[in-house]
């Protein structure tokens, strides 16, 4: 069951880790893993999805390629705004874990 005073505080320390980073650069980057080990966040958002559109899309003589552009950009924008969601959700749970040994 969900302690609804656990997650308020998780998540009020989780915001404060966010600010901290924000302001000061990652504080426990993780190159290797592509992550900061202090706010649980990616360092580096990348758009797969959206990368491989664009790649097929190069083989394709200019007259050929459709004219999607701002579609094909707010896809890119909607994968890193899921990224983003998914860092906040696991950074949270870790966050957690990491309270619940304290």
């Amino acid at each position: 069951m969900i302690n609804l005073d656990k997650l308020k505080e998780t998540k009020e320390i989780l915001d404060k880790r966010y600010l901290e980073c924000n302001s000061k650069g990652h504080i426990q980057p993780d190159n290797k893993e592509n992550t900061c080990n202090y706010c649980y966040r990616t360092l580096i958002y990348k758009t797969p999805a959206t990368d491989a559109i664009l790649k097929d899309r190069e083989k394709l003589p200019i007259q050929h390629q459709p004219m999607d552009a701002p579609i094909i950009m707010e896809k890119g924008k909607r994968e890193i705004e899921s990224q983003k969601f998914m860092d906040r959700m696991q950074g949270l749970t870790k966050l957690e874990e990491e309270l619940s040994f304290a």
